[in-house]
């Protein structure tokens, strides 16, 4: 068996079919497992044809969205961590120091894990109009507008750092091609520079 899965090894390294039907259906089984594991080539793939197909039934994503909120510094976060801080009435001369902080963060990596869901959540709820939980989703009018598709992955950063990449879909929002001409419309700027800047 030994000699069967080197063989296939190889195989697989230069892009080659397994020709065994035994290591066949183990990698087809170890695949299909991880798939469930976040971070994996498969689950990757998963969230890829995700992207994919709600593209071709909603077009184009309407945004691009990366939240990293910053933990190491936040007072939220060391309350997560166990600090003792009224957050009623916050100073932020009073506290932990900067270096007690980021040893909070580091040295509690599960108090680092639920500020950064409460975070995220209370980020969808407010900008997108999105509550996700038990098995649901429930959405109404965000800042943005109305959410028809999101998918979302969470990634960490080398020292361990939490962050969200979202791609979101908008309702009623217009396509890559109608874009490119509303922008050529003076009307259609004056819109959104009033929408910005709150004119």
């Amino acid at each position: 068996m030994a000699a069967d899965l080197q063989q296939a090894a190889d195989k697989y390294e230069t892009w080659q079919n397994v020709s065994n039907l035994s290591v066949g259906h183990l990698l087809k089984h170890l695949c299909g497992t991880a798939s469930h594991v976040m971070g994996t080539d498969q689950s990757c793939s998963g969230v890829h044809s995700k992207v994919w197909s709600t593209t071709l039934v909603q077009g184009p994503p309407s945004l691009w969205i990366t939240i990293n909120p910053c933990d190491i510094h936040d007072p939220v976060a060391q309350v997560f961590t166990g600090a003792d801080i009224d957050l009623d009435r916050f100073c932020w001369l009073s506290g932990p120091s900067a270096p007690e902080c980021k040893h909070a963060i580091v040295n509690d990596l599960y108090g680092a894990a639920k500020f950064f869901h409460f975070t995220i959540n209370a980020m969808l709820k407010t900008l997108l109009g999105i509550d996700a939980a038990h098995q649901q989703i429930h959405r109404w009018m965000g800042i943005l507008g109305m959410v028809d598709a999101y998918i979302g992955t969470v990634e960490s950063q080398n020292q361990g750092a939490l962050h969200l990449h979202m791609i979101v879909w908008l309702e009623n929002s217009p396509s890559s091609a109608n874009l490119h001409l509303l922008f050529k419309s003076v009307e259609f700027c004056n819109c959104i520079h009033a929408y910005i800047y709150g004119c």
